[in-house]
């Protein structure tokens, strides 16, 4: 699969920052406000055990919180020069997180290919 290849090309080129808000790009692709876990659950069959239901919308949700808030939002305290401080991210960091997004983009296209609920367009 090669959804991510924007997101290792700025693994590649030492844009860690780049390469975490690319791959938030490719679950957003998948639900509007993936950092929600309730987005996920429309993709999740209505007859599945709630706990089931809610682990898997969690772990999608909290992932792309961490994309999110690490790779695009910066910190609410500002610097002397009146900008907000990016959150600390280093390159191992990066090449982890990409490489996790890797897993759960899989599960969460594979969740949208299966679901009753998903809507189409």
């Amino acid at each position: 699969m090669r959804q991510l290849e924007e997101a290792r090309k700025h693994i590649r080129a030492g844009e860690d920052y780049q390469a975490l808000t690319a791959a938030l790009d490719k679950f957003s692709a998948v639900v509007k406000a993936p950092y929600n876990p309730d987005s996920w659950l429309e993709l999740l069959k209505d007859d599945e055990p709630a706990q089931r239901r809610e682990a898997i919308s969690q772990e999608l949700g909290r992932h792309c919180t961490l994309l999110n808030r690490v790779g695009w939002h910066r910190g609410a305290t500002e610097s002397d020069e009146g900008q907000h401080h990016r959150m600390p991210l280093d390159h191992w960091e990066a090449e982890l997180l990409v490489a996790t997004s890797q897993f759960l983009l899989t599960y969460a296209i594979r969740l949208k290919m299966i679901s009753p609920n998903a809507h189409q367009g």
